[in-house]
């Protein structure tokens, strides 16, 4: 039944790892880890949420939430540096999954700063909602 949030998160990779703005990024999976400085920077993603209904007797609808997170070192323009990562998310993910016929639309951007001087951290997650449909569990 998981398998379309698997081809999501499947795409998701695929257009992170083509974007030119995220290479020397490191994948971290899941968020199951902690990332120490020497680590930064580093993305990853998860669908942690789905909600879904009967559209007729054959058909779901499903809405599922595909979450994004950046995390990278900075100084003064850590802020801008983060705001230039999630667009570049949203112009890598939206076009790979509207090519996958799959209708997605950026729901929610967060950002956060921490620290001082060369050692601020800059967090911001993407929150993404794409919708489909699907064939009635058997």
């Amino acid at each position: 039944m998981g398998l379309h949030r698997t081809a999501i998160r499947q795409a998701t990779r695929d257009a992170l790892a083509s974007a030119s703005r995220f290479r020397g990024f490191t994948e971290i999976l899941g968020w199951s880890q902690s990332v120490d400085a020497e680590t930064l920077p580093v993305y990853g993603f998860s669908t942690p949420r789905e909600v879904s209904g009967a559209t007729d007797y054959d058909a779901h609808q499903r809405r599922v939430e595909l979450k994004c997170k950046f995390v990278r070192m900075g100084e003064d323009d850590i802020e801008d540096q983060i705001d230039l990562d999630a667009d570049a998310a949203e112009t890598a993910i939206l076009p790979v999954m509207r090519a996958a016929y799959l209708n997605a639309e950026v729901v929610q951007t967060e950002s956060q700063v921490s620290g001082e001087g060369k050692m601020r951290v800059g967090t911001v997650e993407i929150t993404f909602s794409i919708l489909l449909h699907t064939d009635m569990p058997a």
